[in-house]
């Protein structure tokens, strides 16, 4: 494999930074990663992320990302790396240091449909969807019960429908782009993740088999399965 910068992740156990860690590990590339947690302060609707091991204040993870959120890809050393911020940008720059594996589609157009995946994935799946139903102090005024409740419902009524869509548009395939494992199904299996937690076991596998296979497939890879138990992950 070709010289590359060096990279560190920035994680948070069971968010979205699964996909770019497993997607990480998948490829081999060596890389460093550093777990954060939500420190003093920090809530569900205003983050306060530091290192875990106390290495990393809010206020210093505020200077690498200023947005505040996970995930970070740091890129080079010394006191200046490059800094790339958010999953479907740091997913497709991961896959390309890594093309013998063909992360990113076979050709031209399933690389266009692998965006359209990641684009629909970030705006409808995580933002309309899981963020509104785990976190809708963001979207109103969390002091009325009845517009939290409101936001809720709509977040869930978004992520049903996104599922129900995944499992159409999976039907028949053995992964989401053209015939080879792509960055877009490690994605997946995040949002899987996050709704059979929410739901009663076997729910989830039962009305969408076709996703339930894909996301064992993507659990099944030995990259996946040792992020699983770095950040000592279930389901």
């Amino acid at each position: 494999m070709p010289d590359h910068p060096a990279l560190t992740l920035y994680v948070y156990r069971g968010s979205c930074t699964l996909a770019a860690h497993a997607v990480l590990a998948h490829t081999g590339l060596p890389y460093k990663y550093i777990i954060l947690d939500n420190g003093p302060g920090g809530n569900s609707t205003n983050s306060r992320l530091q290192a875990a091991d106390g290495s990393l204040s809010h206020e210093e993870f505020l200077k690498i990302n200023p947005k505040g959120f996970v995930p970070v890809l740091a890129i080079g050393e010394g006191p200046n790396p490059e800094i790339l911020t958010e999953l479907p940008a740091i997913l497709i720059y991961i896959a390309s240091l890594a093309q013998d594996l063909n992360l990113l589609g076979a050709n031209h157009l399933e690389h266009a449909r692998i965006v359209e995946w990641l684009s629909w994935a970030s705006c409808t799946i995580h933002t309309n969807g899981f963020a509104a139903f785990w976190r809708p102090g963001r979207y109103g005024d969390d002091s009325h019960p009845a517009t939290m409740k409101d936001i809720r419902n709509r977040g869930e009524e978004t992520i049903i429908k996104a599922f129900a869509a995944i499992e159409e548009k999976l039907e028949g395939k053995e992964w989401a782009v053209g015939d080879a494992l792509s960055v877009v199904d490690f994605n997946l299996l995040v949002y899987w993740r996050w709704w059979s937690s929410e739901r009663p076991d076997g729910e989830t596998e039962a009305q969408y088999p076709n996703y339930a296979r894909l996301a064992k497939k993507v659990k099944a890879l030995d990259g996946v399965k040792k992020v699983y138990e770095l950040e000592k992950l279930k389901r």
